[in-house]
């Protein structure tokens, strides 16, 4: 397993594409997981331009949550007998019906988007190595699939439990109850329906156990672990601990691509804060430049919790009717696929000089004329999010700005959480300072942040350099 760790636009994709020529060259398969489904077409469009260079160029296979029955039957068959080298989709790979002929690689993008499970999933489709009995499967197999297979037999049980109350709910259980109790049924036959229920319970059991016995003999087949290679800007904290702990390589890409300047960071708090961004914003679109203006919520909220967070809807209304002389378009996860396209090439081509979004562009939107973003009640957001959002700009030769705005409500905690980013903009530094903040997670579990790893005297937040050394 190994993480690649490398800022917005440094190159990732292509180490990818290298890794994955090198799988199919060995006579195996690629996958390559992505977050959303713009980001999958994205990539799948990148590679497909990458090997069409080559004299025998890999047949790329696309599939996700929205390829029609037809096309999905066809990319099934494809993956299953081998012909499609590269596979590039969302979570629509770790589907039970995609069945790889041999994962060599699986690629993940945007590890941070994806929890443990599907990851596991994804890691556990690799190539047939025998059969095992069930019951030796913890032996050979992945953690996903052993724990899959005991959760399954926990309903199973659980769900047998059921029937057997169920059928002591009848009118003999009745009558034993109201016998035993001293009622008007006779002791004999209370005596008999009672031993009739201990052997029936008895049997029972010597069923479940010879089908227990029955389950531990039978022959399963265990797959070989493909090669792992997750890819992310800032590394969750659960993940970043790994890497300090050795669980996993750590291969980081520190340089940008040539001619990209810094992002110009500010955290504003307060009221009057979207005052300055605001006139950043109508600077920039009279200079030929474009915006993003970034709302936690697509709709207004009338929750007491929410209520003070803006929406996508009503925020461009509101700029609409104060800055007519703007073209404003509007992107959120409740627009269907074709308005969503729509959205993104109007202000690809510089029809839509300023739009208005949720954090659905956090990943898949590449427009390098965009200069300035407006992240408001920036708060709602963890720091990795935040950086992604940041990456939106700064993409092209224009100097670049992101503005955090928060509100008074937020917070001193909150407000000083936000500050690494003004600070920083190297992703790792990013995701150090949030697994400080949040913890390591669950290293041996599914949590991804938030419980202390206990290492008795050392301390995660504290001694890494003792773990690096």
């Amino acid at each position: 397993k190994d993480i690649l760790q490398g800022d917005v636009g440094c190159g990732k994709t292509i180490v990818a594409a290298l890794g994955l020529l090198a799988a199919v060259g060995n006579g195996h398969q690629g996958a390559f997981m992505a977050p959303t489904e713009v980001l999958a077409t994205q990539h799948a469009t990148t590679l497909e331009n990458i090997f069409s260079r080559l004299e025998n160029p890999p047949r790329v296979v696309l599939l996700t949550g929205s390829t029609s029955r037809k096309d999905r039957d066809a990319a099934l068959k494809l993956i299953e007998s081998g012909e499609g080298h590269v596979v590039i989709g969302t979570h629509s790979l770790i589907s039970d019906d995609v069945v790889f002929k041999s994962l060599g690689l699986a690629v993940v993008d945007e590890q941070h988007r994806f929890g443990v499970e599907q990851r596991a999933a994804l890691a556990s489709k690799g190539p047939v190595g025998g059969t095992v009995r069930r019951g030796d499967l913890a032996t050979v197999a992945g953690p996903s699939e052993k724990s899959g297979w005991e959760n399954r037999k926990r309903a199973e049980e659980k769900e047998k439990d059921t029937d057997t109350e169920k059928e002591m709910d009848g009118d003999e259980s009745d009558k034993a109850a109201w016998a035993e109790a001293g009622g008007e049924s006779s002791s004999s036959s209370s005596g008999k329906t009672l031993s009739a229920q201990k052997a029936s319970s008895s049997s029972k059991k010597d069923e479940d156990s010879s089908e227990s016995s029955d389950d531990a003999d039978e022959m399963v087949e265990w797959r070989h672990a493909p090669h792992v290679l997750a890819m992310s800007a800032t590394p969750i904290p659960r993940t970043l601990a790994m890497c300090k702990h050795g669980e996993m390589a750590l291969s980081s890409i520190d340089e940008k691509p040539a001619g990209r300047l810094p992002i110009y960071t500010k955290l504003s708090v307060g009221p009057n804060a979207i005052d300055e961004a605001h006139r950043a914003m109508v600077e920039e679109v009279n200079t030929g430049g474009q915006c993003y203006v970034i709302t936690p919520l697509v709709n207004a909220s009338t929750a007491d919790s929410f209520e003070r967070f803006k929406s996508a809807e009503v925020e461009h209304k509101r700029l609409v009717e104060k800055f007519p002389g703007i073209t404003f378009g509007i992107l959120h996860g409740q627009m269907n696929s074709e308005e969503k396209a729509a959205a993104l090439k109007a202000f690809a081509d510089g029809h839509t000089q300023v739009l208005v979004a949720t954090s659905v562009v956090e990943v898949g939107v590449d427009v390098p004329n965009a200069s300035v973003i407006i992240i408001e009640d920036a708060d709602r957001h963890g720091v990795s999010t935040l950086h992604q959002l940041r990456g939106r700009v700064g993409r092209g030769s224009r100097q670049s700005k992101c503005f955090l705005l928060v509100g008074d409500e937020a917070g001193y905690p909150s407000q000083q959480r936000l500050r690494v980013l003004e600070r920083s903009d190297n992703g790792f530094h990013i995701a150090e300072s949030d697994l400080r903040l949040r913890g390591a997670g669950d290293l041996l579990g599914t949590r991804q942040s938030g419980s202390a790893v206990s290492l008795f005297h050392a301390s995660v937040a504290t001694d890494l350099y003792l773990l690096e050394a």
